[in-house]
Formats: C-alpha cells, structure tokens, sequence
C-alpha cells in the first residue's frame, strides 16, 4: 500500500508538476525572445493561463459524481471533458487579452494542444480498459502460455506507441503551422509551445483523477486482509 501511494500518487504527481513547470519556464523564455511582438504578455502568458487551469481544474473535481452502477471513468471522464471545454473558453479569453491580432492563431494553437490532451485520453483507455480488443487480445493471447502472452503485448506496445507518435506529430505540425500563419517571426515555435500549455491545461484534474487506480487497489487489500 505504501508503494502505491509513494509511486502512483506522489510520484506521478512530482511528474506532472515537472511537465508543467519545465512548459511554463520553456514557453516564458520564447516569450522572451519575442518580447518586440507581445511585449511582457508573452512572458506572462503562461503563468496567467495556468492559473485559470488551476481554477478550472478545482471546479472540475467538485462536479465529478457517480450514479448508481456506474462505471467510476465514466464520471471522472465527464470532469476532464468540463475542464477542457471551460479551458477553451479561458484560452479565447486570455489569448484576445495577451496577444492582441494575431490572438486567433495562437487560441488555434492552445485548442490542439487541448485536442491532444483529449486524444491521449481515449488511446490511454482504449489499450488499458479490459473492454477493448488490445486487452481483450494480450488475454486470449495468456491462454496458450507465457511466450505467446509475451508476444501479443510487444505487439500492442508497439502499436500504442506508434499511435501516440503519430498523434504528437500532427498536434506538432497543426500548431506549428498556426503560430507561423500569425505573421509574427517565429511565431511557429511559440505555436507549439501554446500547444503544449494546452495540453497541460488541465494536469491539476489529471492528478486528481491518478489515485483513482491506487486508491481501490488499497481498498481491495484491506478488504483481504480483514
């Protein structure tokens, strides 16, 4: 139980902070650099989005309920969707205040840092959740023996990750090319930098859904042990 709560909560925890505290600093310094086309706003830009994020994320867990029968994702999924379309609403608000013209294409940016988020969320479960065919599939797979349940996962690893590749590679290319269409030079590498605040968006709500696995598993040992 210790482990659980040591490498599935706070660890993963310490991972996430890291994730976004290294986006901040990395998108604060391109800020930086292009102080002569947002001035301070670009520097400030992911400081202030985040802290929306903190407040969405917060409102987000509230709302999370579970009916009777329910499957526990279902309702934890229902809080990320809330964060995520209240984190586009921030976005459009923040980015007409900070960037002034060319605020669409940045906003542009954010979204498919927040469309990511929402992918990763769907390949995540689809390859994890005993209800689809990569689980479904490892398991026929064990029937046989270990050697050929050995197989089918490299083979659903290797699938997963090339999913996942493809998918940053075309929310790397999209906001890319909307942060170069905005006409600010190098405004295509702020792109992706946005995107990846967008991504981040809504990591407090993340972290608050991780001991969601380690809490049950605890809760399933104690039942055991009494």
């Amino acid at each position: 139980m210790v482990g659980d709560n040591v490498g599935d909560c706070e660890a993963r925890g310490a991972d996430i902070f890291e994730s976004t505290a290294a986006e901040n600093i990395g998108a604060m310094i391109l800020g930086v650099a292009l102080y002569p086309a947002f001035g301070i706003k670009g520097i400030l830009f992911p400081l202030v989005i985040q802290a929306f994020g903190m407040i969405v994320s917060l409102l987000s867990v509230f709302t999370v309920r579970v009916r009777k029968d329910e499957d526990p994702m279902n309702a934890l999924n229902r809080g990320f969707y809330l964060t995520t379309f209240l984190g586009a609403i921030a976005f459009l608000f923040v980015s007409q205040n900070m960037f002034g013209h060319p605020w669409p294409w940045f906003f542009g940016a954010g979204l498919v840092g927040m469309a990511m988020s929402l992918a990763f969320l769907f390949i995540t479960q689809y390859y994890t959740d005993h209800k689809y065919r990569p689980v479904q599939e490892i398991a026929r797979a064990s029937e046989s023996g270990p050697a050929t349940n050995i197989i089918a996962g490299i083979a659903v690893g290797y699938e997963n990750v090339g999913v996942a590749v493809l998918t940053i590679s075309l929310a790397l290319w999209g906001s890319f090319t909307l942060g170069a269409h905005s006409g600010i030079e190098h405004g295509g590498i702020y792109g992706t930098a946005v995107a990846t605040i967008g991504l981040l968006w809504g990591s407090l709500y993340v972290f608050a859904m991780d001991p969601f696995g380690p809490l049950p598993d605890n809760a399933g040992w104690l039942v055991g042990l009494s």
